[in-house]
């Protein structure tokens, strides 16, 4: 069948009420949901309260690098979302239109950012949202010398979701580093840092395995 959204977008940004019928259909049918305006409106709040009703930024002729940058940097500093819309990329006049040299530097504004923003679609960040929400731990082993942890989630079974969960390990005071082997034997190596270290762990049972480093 076909995969589940989990994010919805409103026509014409209309969204009604916070208590109204559309608002409480879409907070039980999707994880995320935003609304289109025409004039820049800042930086969405990470909240759970908001989150069916998120506005997003309009990126047009309109709009200076500035004005990107500044919602960038709002979204870092307040830990919020910077919802960021561009409708068409083409030279000369029209509605919603940029030009392919203001397009680029709004790009390397983003790629500047990358350590402190997490850059991605909304579909990607709701299935994150989504997989979050239903994970479950459904295997965990761990010894002197290794650990292992598998993830399940309801939300795998509605899409597959686009973003490993970020799992905290908390490991025995003897680790001072760690090691995960792929399985085309590639590794990534990790630092433990106070006994813990940050995992990509993806939600769909599979058992994500380390090894202690000597």
């Amino acid at each position: 069948g076909h995969a589940r959204a989990n994010s919805f977008a409103y026509p014409y940004g209309i969204h009604g009420r916070h208590d109204g019928y559309l608002r409480r259909y879409v907070r039980r049918r999707f994880a995320v949901a935003r609304s289109t305006q025409s004039q820049p409106i800042g930086v969405n709040a990470a909240s759970p309260e908001h989150i069916d009703a998120l506005d997003s930024f309009t990126v047009n002729g309109g709009c200076s690098l500035e004005q990107v940058q500044q919602q960038l940097d709002k979204a870092i500093t307040s830990c919020g979302w910077a919802i960021l819309t561009f409708h068409k990329v083409a030279q000369g006049e029209g509605a919603g239109e940029i030009e392919r040299s203001f397009w680029i530097a709004c790009l390397n504004s983003l790629s500047a950012r990358r350590d402190r923003l997490w850059i991605a679609t909304i579909e990607a960040v709701a299935a994150y949202i989504a997989a979050r929400r239903s994970a479950r731990i459904v295997y965990q082993s761990s010894d002197q010398e290794a650990f292992s942890i598998a993830i399940d989630g309801d939300a795998r079974r509605a899409s597959e979701p686009l973003a490993a969960l970020s799992a905290a390990v908390r490991l025995p005071k003897s680790w001072q580093f760690a090691r995960h082997v792929d399985a085309d034997g590639s590794f990534t190596d990790y630092r433990v840092q106070e006994e813990t270290i940050r995992i990509p762990v993806w939600a769909d049972g599979r058992p994500f395995h380390i090894t202690k480093l000597r």
